[in-house]
């Protein structure tokens, strides 16, 4: 009995010892739903759909996204894609910053991502790529994005591939 226990330790440990040094990342996709207003007087001017945030105003509302993301290797590039929906013929933007933070709150990095001006309504996603060691384990990220006014643009979604 006591041999089975120690080959189960030891396949275990083996185990263990070979997954650790092939370290990965998985994809992690966030609804835009987990979003909310950035400014507290502006609580009741942002709206929810079941698959994204809006803003439900007269103009334009900031809203801020927590972005989880998985650890990275040194060697690899950060890299996030922000998913949106913009109504045609209003010529609606929805501006974004993807700030990324360390431990302390101070700044590493951040990309500026703007939605492109659709002549239809349409789904629109932009990249924000981080270059390989900029954005470290420990680091944060959030996404800071301006909606246009009455409903004109929406966040679906923030993945971070990683």
């Amino acid at each position: 009995m006591n041999s089975k226990l120690t080959m189960c330790v030891i396949a275990l440990v083996s185990g263990l010892a070979s997954y650790g040094g092939a370290a990965h990342a998985d994809n992690i996709n966030t609804s835009g739903t987990v979003c909310r207003n950035f400014l507290a007087s502006e609580a009741l001017d942002i709206g929810y759909m079941q698959q994204a945030v809006f803003n439900v105003s007269g103009a334009p509302r900031k809203i801020i996204c927590a972005v989880p993301r998985s650890r990275l290797l040194a060697t690899a590039p950060a890299v996030f894609f922000i998913d949106g929906h913009n109504l045609a013929g209003t010529g609606s933007v929805t501006h974004c910053v993807l700030a990324v933070h360390d431990e302390a709150g101070v700044l590493v990095a951040s990309r500026n991502i703007d939605s492109p001006v659709l002549a239809l309504a349409a789904a629109w996603e932009q990249a924000a790529v981080f270059a390989p060691g900029l954005v470290t384990t420990w680091d944060y990220s959030s996404l800071l994005c301006t909606l246009p006014a009455g409903g004109a643009g929406r966040i679906l979604g923030i993945s971070s591939a990683n």
